[in-house]
């Protein structure tokens, strides 16, 4: 797990109040409960502090923040960029 993946992981468990080893083996953060509609905009929030990047609403879909794993790959390209 990088450094990336492991504090979007802290982040997400954190939010859904559930051990980081749950948060990392989920395929979808949203089916199995561990985000929902309201805490994505917590979540959200603490990335963009925590990363220093701004998420625009194009990039606020389902698909980038299914898993953590998807939420790095998100949070590197707009650090990139």
């Amino acid at each position: 797990m990088t450094d990336l993946t492991s504090k979007i992981a802290d982040l997400v468990a954190g939010q859904a109040k559930k051990p980081v080893a749950d948060v990392m083996r989920s395929e979808d953060l949203f089916t199995e409960g561990l985000i929902d509609s309201f805490g994505i905009l917590d979540l959200l929030s603490q990335l963009e502090a925590a990363f220093g990047v701004s998420v625009s609403n194009d990039d606020l879909t389902w698909q980038n923040f299914r898993s953590v794993e998807q939420i790095a790959r998100l949070i590197s390209s707009l650090k990139a960029s």
